[in-house]
């Protein structure tokens, strides 16, 4: 069980390292393939509804 458990502590810790240069140091294609992934929110005030959302209900009579 100890054994086990430092073994997932270990995957964790890679996972964090892995993570953490994937951050520090991002490649052209992994910050491209990130992009694709997780696409940035558009950079609109909090309050406001999403530009998607206004722009439907601006079309809408």
């Amino acid at each position: 069980m100890h054994k086990e458990e430092s073994c997932e502590r270990r995957r964790l810790q890679r996972a964090v390292a892995v993570a953490a240069v994937a951050v520090a140091a991002p490649s052209q294609s992994d910050q491209m393939h990130f992009a694709t992934r997780h696409p940035p929110p558009p950079p609109t005030p909090t309050h406001s509804p999403p530009p998607a959302l206004s722009s439907s209900i601006s079309a809408s009579p």
